[in-house]
Parts: C-alpha cells; sequence; structure tokens
C-alpha cells in the first residue's frame, strides 16, 4: 500500500522490523516499537493487532525526505485504520484520536474523486511542494476548499472506511514469521545489526583506528548514513570529504546536520551554488518550524559573509593591479629619466660645460598651488589622501612619498594650513584630484 503510493515497488527499511508474539510479553504489554541493537522491536502477546501506523512512520522516515509535520501524522493515523482480509485492504476507519490532520489524509485518501490523485499529491510533497501547493496541484481545488471539507468531516465524526486493492501475502515467504523457541531477551537479539556497535567503538578513537571501524559499520548496514558522515568528519581531503557528505545525505535526507555540513564545506571550496541548495534542503529537512527559522538566518548570514569575501577580494585586486600599474609606470619613466640624464651629461662634455644647478622640472611647470587648511589624513596602499578645505571647497590630492611628512591618519582635530604643489591627475582608484609633488605645513 505504501509503496504504490510512494511509486516505490519495495520500501526497505533501514533497521529490520521485528514483532514477537509470545505470552513472555503480557507483563509488560508495550505499545511502540523501540530501537534495539540495530533492530526494531515490538514484543506483544498472542492476539495482538500490529501497529501498522508505526510500521507506516518507520518506512516514511526511512524512504522520504521531511514531509510536513500534519502530513506525517496524518499518513501515520490513516495507516493505523489498515485491515487486510487476504487481497482485500479497509482503511479509513475511525482511529483511536482523530485530529485535523488524520481527516486531511482520510479525506484525500478514500473519497473516490481525490484518491486516485492520492499518489501525486505525495509526490509533490516528496519534491518539497508545500501543503497548499501539492493539493492544489493534484486536487486541481482550491486549497481553502479542500481544509474546510476535512474540516467538516472532522467536526461530523462519521468516517466510512472503503477498499482498496492490496498484494496477497505469505506470512512466511513476506514478512519472515518463524517459530523460535527460548528465553525473550536471547530471540530479541538473535540476528542484531553489528553496524551501530562498530560505529559505538569508533568514539573516541584516533582517526587512523576509527576509520576501518566506520568503514565496516558501512558495509554491515549500507543504508545507515552516519558511518559515511562520520567518515567525512575524519577525512583532511575537501573533495573526498564533499563526496562523503553528498552520499550521507543521499541515505539520509531528513538529516539536518548531513546538509549543513556539507554547506559549509561547498562554501569553502567555492561552489557557491551547490552551497546554497545545501543550504535550502538543510531547511527543509528541519524538523521544527523554530530550528527551520535558525537555519534560515544562518543560510542568509553565510551568503552576506561570501558576498562581503567576493568584494573585499574584487576590491583588492583592483587595488593589486593599480599597484602593479603605477609601479610599471615609475619603473617606465625612471627608465626615460635615466636615458635622459646620460644623453644631458653627454652633450655636456661634448660642449665642454656643465649641467645648470636650478634646472625647473617640466611638472614643477604644469603644477597647481592651493593652500588651505588640512582636515583629514586618509592613510591608504601606497601612499596617503589629504583633505584640504580651501574656501568653501575639500580638495582631495593623493600624496604618494609622506618621507618627511609627519601626518596623523583620521581626522584633524586641529586642522593645519598647508601649502601644496600638485600635478592635476584625476584617480578613480584613490578618488582623488590630482598628485602632490610638495607640501608644505605651516
Amino acid at each position: 500500500m505504501l509503496g504504490g503510493l510512494l511509486e516505490s515497488q519495495d520500501l526497505p527499511s533501514l533497521w529490520p522490523i521485528r514483532l514477537i508474539v509470545t505470552s513472555q510479553g503480557k507483563k509488560t504489554n508495550p505499545s511502540d516499537f523501540v530501537w534495539q541493537n540495530g533492530i526494531w522491536l515490538l514484543v506483544v502477546p498472542p492476539g495482538t493487532p500490529p501497529p501498522l501506523g508505526q510500521v507506516a512512520g518507520i518506512l516514511l522516515d526511512a524512504n522520504t525526505p521531511r514531509l510536513p509535520p500534519e502530513v506525517e501524522s496524518g499518513l501515520r493515523a490513516l495507516f493505523s485504520t489498515l485491515k487486510a482480509r487476504g487481497s482485500r485492504v479497509i482503511w479509513g476507519g475511525a482511529p483511536a484520536h482523530p485530529d485535523l490532520a488524520w481527516a486531511r489524509m482520510q479525506l484525500l485518501a478514500t473519497k473516490f474523486e481525490y484518491a486516485s490523485s492520492f499518489h501525486i499529491f505525495l509526490a509533490a510533497l516528496k519534491s518539497g511542494s508545500s501543503l497548499r501547493v501539492a493539493e492544489q496541484n493534484a486536487f486541481g481545488k482550491d486549497y481553502n476548499v479542500l481544509e474546510q471539507e476535512a474540516a467538516a468531516n472532522l467536526a461530523a465524526g462519521n468516517w466510512q472506511p472503503v477498499s482498496v486493492s492490496g498484494r496477497p501475502l505469505d506470512p512466511k515467504r513476506d514478512l519472515g514469521q518463524h517459530d523460535l523457541e527460548g528465553d525473550l531477551q536471547t530471540i530479541s537479539l538473535m540476528g542484531a545489526n553489528p553496524a551501530p556497535g562498530y560505529v559505538a567503538q569508533a568514539n573516541d578513537l584516533p582517526p587512523d583506528q576509527a576509520l576501518p571501524l566506520l568503514k565496516r559499520a558501512a558495509q554491515a548496514n549500507p543504508l545507515w548514513g552516519e558511518p559515511v558522515f562520520l567518515q567525512a568528519q575524519l577525512s583532511a581531503n575537501a573533495a573526498e570529504k564533499e563526496a562523503l557528505l553528498k552520499r550521507a545525505t543521499q541515505l539520509d535526507p531528513r538529516a539536518t546536520k548531513y546538509w549543513l555540513e556539507l554547506a559549509n564545506v561547498q562554501t569553502a571550496l567555492g561552489h557557491a551554488t551547490a552551497a546554497q541548495g545545501s543550504w535550502l534542503h538543510a531547511e527543509d529537512s528541519a524538523a521544527t518550524d523554530a530550528e527551520r527559522d535558525r537555519i534560515h538566518q544562518a543560510r542568509l548570514d553565510s551568503e552576506q559573509e561570501r558576498l562581503d569575501a567576493a568584494e573585499n577580494e574584487r576590491r583588492r585586486e583592483r587595488e593589486a593591479v593599480h599597484i602593479a600599474d603605477q609601479k610599471a609606470q615609475d619603473s617606465e619613466a625612471a627608465r626615460i629619466h635615466a636615458a635622459e640624464e646620460k644623453a644631458n651629461q653627454s652633450l655636456d662634455t661634448a660642449s665642454g660645460g656643465s649641467r645648470p644647478s636650478d634646472v625647473v622640472s617640466w611638472d614643477s611647470l604644469a603644477a597647481k598651488k592651493a593652500t588651505g587648511l588640512l582636515t583629514h589624513v586618509e592613510c591608504i596602499s601606497g601612499g596617503t589622501r589629504l583633505s584640504v578645505k580651501i574656501g568653501g571647497q575639500t580638495l582631495e590630492l593623493f600624496l604618494p612619498d609622506t618621507t618627511g611628512v609627519k601626518l596623523a591618519c583620521g581626522s584633524q582635530s586641529r586642522p593645519r594650513r598647508v601649502s601644496v604643489s600638485y600635478v592635476a591627475k584625476p584617480d578613480d582608484v584613490h578618488q582623488t584630484a590630482g598628485n602632490i609633488i610638495s607640501l608644505e605645513l605651516q
């Protein structure tokens, strides 16, 4: 039944499901399966009907991503009403504790006009659709109309079970029915899976000793994601860690911690798009709204950190390119200046004269002069940016060489009067109007 609804011929259980029927169980008469030694175990006295709602829940946990809470509880309640007589199966009768979640699933699974599309509804939920979207897409009706119909059925309390087709079962062939002798404790331990024991032994061991145990655990139960996740925790290789975490999330898409760890590893590797997908899966796998909100905020914070880091990296690259260009220009200017100097010396020698001592540079002829108040000094890469207030305007100038000049970075509490000579040369990187070639503090 459940396999047909989930469009899967066989639904494996992560751990074997064992129901022991024995008179020894009359004293305690537990009503819930318990996980023990790698087995889902329930001991009941003869004549006790199997808790099919719990079995459905175990199979849902093992074979689907986390569904909306009201859907999961409703499906468990729906399967708790399932009864079989050979190949004839009925469900939809009154459960022990009917609620709206149950009424919704009972309506959609048993009413003739909805039942044929019930598997489409579940497939949409498995793909991540919300309850509202899945209902509207599968049944072609407004979500509010369907919810009102379910609420009306709950208020009326008139539950009519319906027949559905089922596959005939042979208890010994399909369910593994066996007659066993021995005390209850011995029987309950028979066939226990060793995987949990290997994982327990690996705890607190050094990685070289823990890793072989975790691999044995993964081999003992290939459907269990925990030993694969723990192997990823021990791996020092980022690519291997990512591959192991992907495998763990495939085995158990409900494990939120697997998705969070995978998102962090993918972010560190620079796989931003994949990381965002893992963050969204982590949100979907959250068991509560509070946990989902916490993960959502963490995702937003992580994305902002990534954007900030990318912007800082781009800024560093721009500054590195500017510095490299400036060095290249300075190197070329120095080469030209050296060639000019050599040529002038040759001319001086040839003419029998000497070079005048009061030579005026070409830069100084093109320089501008300004006098004002120095209001701010910003120490940046490769020099200093000065803010000089002249009249009602502020002139931003770049001082590449601060040798011999003592200036305190930041806003000047007591602005000093300065005279500057500068070459007008707008610079988008430094956001200045020119380069200072001489500075006099007054």
